[in-house]
């Protein structure tokens, strides 16, 4: 980069924060902004050619330890959507809450040039520090947007082109923010409409992640307007106790029930005019049921995950069919025992507790009869044997 272009980029910088010239398009008025606050306010130098500041490695190490369920649930995702856009030549980011670069991705024969440029992990993008950059305007605002070549406040950056997009928690804290960045990538900003999309439901996969970690205690209902896609990638969270108050939600129901409602509802009756145990019941013999909002109409497919916790002490107690005498009543189950973390799993368990010492034939793999009333019988081994077909 010639010092002439850094002295005609950062003469263009000051005549628009001068002149307020940007256009109002939403995106424009945003990068306006931060040029302002990076010029006025910071008082940087749109000249400055320099990489961004660098951090020392025991400090990268701290806050990637302090970052580990950011890293967690972020790194299946980061790996999967560098595995679609790494070949088109662009690298995928993950910075915490204070700026930081604390994981990377990117091809390895292009590994010297992202470094060069400050794409790399331990490297350091704050508007404070270094001015306008799609991380930057995601940690000043917490909304995704794409800092296309000279949208970059410093000259330093007017190669790169960023597309970032915040990730946040379930309590509604920004946690991190997820980038995809190229070195000289094409002039056409129109061109990273489709990279904006993939980054912004990159995201919302990580949030989503971080939402079911955290409401493991609850019931989940996981919602989609076609059942084809309800596994996939569901559209709506709901997280809700067994009276049915909703406790959390991801930010795509917030947002979409916040334009249905003029407060979203706290329990889920009023959502879909069902209680918290006609929505149980429902999930009890379909994996999939139906679902319509009270506003709207909207109809959605539905699964409901049950919480970590929801197999409860059971006591079955039924007569001896032999004599008539009822046995002594089998040992209270304790539910920490039965947690799955799978819902299907947890599915099966529960039939398998409604028929427990009822003498009906069952077939099971795997380490079993804790739970009966006859645990501390004997074992009594059955030994299988396959004839041969030669066999007389």
């Amino acid at each position: 980069m010639t010092q002439s272009y850094a002295l005609q980029h950062a003469r263009r910088v000051s005549s628009v924060v001068d002149n307020a010239a940007f256009h109002e398009a939403a995106a424009q008025a945003r990068l306006f902004r931060s040029w302002t606050r990076s010029l006025n306010t910071f008082q940087l130098d749109p000249g400055n050619t320099s990489g961004p500041r660098v951090i020392s490695a025991t400090e990268l190490k701290d806050r990637r330890n302090r970052a580990e369920a950011l890293l967690r649930f972020s790194s299946p995702v980061v790996e999967r959507l560098h595995g679609v856009v790494g070949k088109a030549g662009y690298c995928v980011l993950v910075a915490d809450a204070g700026g930081a670069l604390i994981d990377f991705r990117g091809q390895e024969d292009r590994r010297k040039e992202y470094r060069q440029h400050g794409l790399y992990h331990g490297r350091y993008f704050t508007e404070d520090a270094e001015g306008t950059s799609g991380v930057a305007c995601v940690l000043a605002d917490k909304e995704p947007i794409t800092v296309h070549t000279e949208d970059h406040f410093r000259a330093a950056f007017t190669c790169l082109t960023c597309t970032a997009a915040p990730i946040i928690s379930p309590a509604g804290e920004l946690t991190g923010v997820l980038d995809v960045s190229a070195v000289r990538n094409s002039e056409n900003r129109d061109s990273q409409e489709l990279i904006y999309a993939w980054v912004c439901q990159a995201a919302e996969m990580i949030e989503n992640a971080y939402l079911l970690h955290d409401t493991g205690h609850l019931w989940t209902l996981y919602l989609h307007r076609s059942q084809d896609y309800l596994s996939l990638h569901p559209e709506l969270l709901i997280a809700f106790d067994d009276a049915g108050n909703i406790a959390s939600m991801n930010r795509q129901a917030k947002s979409m029930l916040s334009t249905l409602y003029t407060a979203i509802p706290a329990n889920v009756q009023h959502l879909f005019d069902l209680n918290a145990g006609q929505v149980i019941d429902l999930n009890s013999g379909l994996e999939m049921f139906p679902l319509r909002l009270t506003r709207g109409g909207d109809r959605f497919f539905a699964r409901l995950r049950p919480p970590r916790q929801a197999l409860r002490t059971i006591s079955l107690s039924p007569g001896h069919p032999a004599t008539g005498r009822a046995e002594p009543a089998a040992p209270a189950i304790a539910s920490d025992r039965l947690v799955t973390g799978d819902p299907q799993v947890s599915s099966h368990l529960a039939r398998a507790l409604q028929i427990i010492d009822r003498r009906i034939p069952v077939l099971l793999q795997g380490e079993t009869g804790r739970a009966r009333r006859h645990s501390h019988s004997p074992c009594i081994a059955v030994h299988c044997v396959r004839r041969s077909r030669l066999s007389p």
